[in-house]
């Protein structure tokens, strides 16, 4: 029997490479989900053109259900330039129809396998006993702050006097932030895992949502509801009055919330509009000098303050808008920013010092010459602007004349008067941040290290 030719280097790799193809393009086939879209017609031939993503109007197979003209359907690709329809979500023109819509486009199924299920409801009725290991902070007066329509509560707060702080200027509180310890619940490749891995997030919409987990965990066991207790991931921090952390520490804990509020309730607190009750306001009063000495502190860092304001939408329940507005940047929502960015960092920081991978959250210097840009078109409205040489500018130079242009445009525009358009060539100019695993630091935060 003759012995098999032995194939030359370069078709040894030629096969190897033919063979990675193959199994990528088997996982790329197995990832392929459905498209949302509108059905026309094109003379004789019904076309489907994307809904929500970039793309050509595509011809509709003969096979697969038969839609018409003005449909939302979902549709995969079958072959050359024509599309199999898999679904008929509604009609264009009916609000809820292309809400259903955006979210089968942006999900891989509406809702969740049996298999899912069962494994949420087995991992939820986890034994409480399996506490050892965690500090027992229920005793501290804990509370979450959310917006009026929050499903699911995943972080809280709490703040203590620092025992042996002193009197004086220097007076020191302990903060607590507490977040919802979902690794308990849900383990590496386990099926709830997988699921998670293919959503990659929840996504909302004015008439509901399409949580990552299954509602067993995300407004249930790792939701942190009034009244029940909660595992939890805290962050520790000793914190003085100008602002700087003294101490931290990391510990997976057992909470227990204590009040569910909403940012307009705490901005009624602030504004004397509303009587806080006495643990409320006791904590309250420890946590609003000290969210404004952060941010102090972070100005004097160089933070990029730049306050877009984004338009706030209400909806009936069948998805209709019912109105709209401009949406108030209030001391509420900085309070809540103030700390939570502050354990990022603390977490971030410690992560980094020890030489352990993890993913930061960066944002760069903004490209010099888009800076350029931005003074120039400043300049030709006749406002004033900094000295600034693209080809010469140091790291110092591009976040002194960013901070200067952020400040004046915030500071002098009044509200109306083309504050928005300023607002966004400023934010323009800027680069993205992005998730990557080589810290940078967060130009915008003026943070060394930063993390989600």
């Amino acid at each position: 029997m003759p012995r098999p030719k032995r194939l030359s280097r370069s078709a040894r790799r030629y096969a190897t490479a033919q063979a990675v193809a193959r199994e990528a393009g088997r996982a790329f086939v197995e990832e392929l989900r459905p498209t949302a879209g509108l059905v026309t017609r094109n003379g004789k031939h019904l076309e489907v053109e994307p809904l929500f993503q970039p793309g050509t109007a595509l011809l509709v197979a003969r096979d697969g259900i038969k839609p018409s003209p003005g449909d939302l359907v979902l549709y995969m690709y079958a072959h050359g330039r024509r599309v199999k329809i898999v679904k008929v979500i509604g009609r264009k023109g009916q609000v809820r129809d292309v809400l259903e819509a955006l979210l089968l486009d942006s999900v891989p199924h509406r809702g969740f396998t049996p298999r899912v299920l069962a494994e949420a409801a087995a991992v939820a009725q986890r034994d409480s006993a399996r506490d050892e290991g965690r500090v027992d902070l229920r005793r501290l007066f804990t509370f979450t702050i959310d917006p009026e329509t929050a499903r699911d509560f995943d972080d809280a707060l709490s703040f203590v006097p620092a025992a042996g702080s002193g009197a004086g200027e220097h007076d020191a509180v302990r903060v607590y932030v507490h977040i919802a310890d979902v690794a308990y619940y849900v383990r590496e490749g386990s099926v709830i895992d997988q699921e998670a891995l293919r959503r990659a997030t929840s996504v909302y919409v004015p008439t509901g949502v399409e949580p990552m987990l299954p509602p067993q965990l995300s407004s249930g066991v790792c939701s942190l509801t009034p009244g029940e207790d909660r595992k939890a991931v805290t962050v520790e921090m000793v914190v003085d009055s100008s602002g700087r952390v003294r101490e931290s520490q990391f510990y997976r804990s057992l909470v227990r919330s204590d009040e569910r509020l909403e940012y307009d309730q705490v901005q009624g607190v602030f504004e004397g509009k509303i009587r806080p009750s006495p643990q409320l306001g006791a904590a309250l009063a420890l946590a609003r000098p000290l969210a404004a000495a952060l941010r102090r502190r972070r100005v004097e860092r160089g933070k990029i303050d730049i306050n877009s304001r984004e338009p706030d939408f209400h909806w009936d329940h069948e998805g209709n808008l019912i109105r709209a507005h401009v949406a108030q940047d209030m001391e509420s929502h900085q309070l809540i920013e103030d700390f939570m960015v502050l354990a990022n960092e603390q977490v971030a920081e410690f992560l980094e010092q020890r030489h352990v991978p993890t993913v930061y959250r960066v944002h760069d210097l903004p490209d010099p010459f888009h800076l350029d840009h931005l003074l120039d078109v400043l300049a030709s409205l006749d406002l004033p602007t900094p000295v600034f040489d693209p080809l010469t500018a140091t790291p110092t130079d591009i976040r002194r004349a960013t901070v200067e242009v952020a400040g004046w445009v915030e500071r002098v525009t009044p509200p109306g008067r083309g504050k928005a358009a300023l607002t966004s060539q400023v934010l323009r100019a800027q680069s993205r941040a992005v998730y990557q695993t080589r810290n940078i630091g967060h130009f915008g935060l003026a943070s060394k290290a930063y993390c989600h």
